[in-house]
C-alpha cells in the first residue's frame, strides 16, 4: 500500500481506522524513525458502533522520514493480529509525473471512437489541460472531450476522448500538469486515416497531336498509390 507523497517541512499523517467488536491493542512501528525528531503524535478516537480510530502525526516531516510504517492491531487476549503497511516517500519539493497509456505516434481509422489515457502522478495535486497545435484545445461535446479526475491521493488520470474522428482532427496534441513546483508535458502526433477515395477520372484529349492523357484525382490519409493498367494487362 502506498500512501501520501508529501513534501519535507509539511505535517505528515498517517491513520488507521478499525471495526472491531472486542478489544484490540494498536502497535505502530517505523522503519525509518529519526531520534530527533521529537515526539511523535500518537492519538486514538473511540467513537460510536466499535470504530478505533488511530492518527500518527509526525510534525515537519523530512526526507528521512521516507519508509515503511506498518500498524499492528492485536487482540488483548488470543493471538490473533492484524498488520496494515504503508509505504511513504517524502519529497524535498513537489513532483509530476506523466504515464501515458499510448505512443507518441497514433494512428485512428476515419469516424473510430477512441481514448487517449494518461496517468499523472502528483503532489501538489496539479492543474490538467490539453493542448492541439500548441494551442489551447476548444471541447466539442459531439466531437472531442477531455476530463481530469483524482484516482488516489496523489494519483490521477486525464482523458481525451475522439468522438466519431475526422480527418482535420489530425495534428499535435499535449497535455499539460502544472502544480506550484513543477510543470510537465506529453505530446503525441495524431493521424486520422481516411480511405483511398477516386473522385474523378478524366480523359484529356491532345486534338491534332494524336496524344491522349487520362487524369485520376484521388484522395486518402496517408496519401494511396495510385496504380494504372491498360486493356493487355487486363486478363
Amino acid at each position: 500500500m502506498v500512501a501520501l507523497a508529501p513534501v519535507a517541512s509539511e505535517i505528515l499523517n498517517f491513520q488507521l481506522i478499525y471495526l472491531s467488536k472486542v478489544v484490540f491493542f494498536f502497535f505502530f512501528s517505523f522503519s525509518k524513525l529519526q531520534k530527533e525528531k521529537g515526539l511523535i503524535k500518537l492519538d486514538d478516537i473511540k467513537v460510536p458502533s466499535q470504530k478505533l480510530v488511530y492518527t500518527l502525526t509526525i510534525p515537519d516531516a523530512s526526507v528521512k522520514d521516507t519508509g515503511d510504517y506498518e500498524c499492528t492491531a492485536r487482540h488483548a487476549t488470543k493471538e490473533v493480529k492484524e498488520n496494515k503497511k504503508v509505504v511513504i516517500t517524502v519529497h524535498d519539493k513537489g513532483f509530476i509525473h506523466l504515464e501515458p497509456q499510448f505512443s507518441p505516434l497514433e494512428a485512428v481509422n476515419l469516424h473510430e471512437v477512441k481514448n487517449f489515457v494518461v496517468d499523472v502522478q502528483a503532489y501538489p495535486a496539479p492543474k490538467m489541460y490539453w493542448l492541439k497545435d500548441n494551442v489551447t484545445l476548444i471541447e466539442n461535446l459531439t466531437e472531442i472531450v477531455t476530463s481530469s479526475n483524482r484516482v488516489q491521493e496523489t494519483r490521477f488520470q486525464s482523458v481525451l476522448k475522439l468522438i466519431r474522428a475526422k480527418e482535420e482532427d489530425s495534428g499535435y496534441y499535449t497535455l499539460v500538469a502544472e502544480n506550484e513546483d513543477e510543470i510537465k508535458r506529453y505530446t503525441f502526433s495524431l493521424l486520422i486515416q481516411v480511405p483511398a477515395l477516386i473522385l474523378d477520372l478524366m480523359d484529356d484529349h491532345q486534338g491534332s497531336a494524336g496524344r491522349q492523357t487520362v487524369r485520376c484525382l484521388a484522395e486518402g490519409t496517408p496519401l494511396p498509390d495510385v496504380e494504372w493498367l491498360v486493356c493487355k494487362d487486363i486478363k
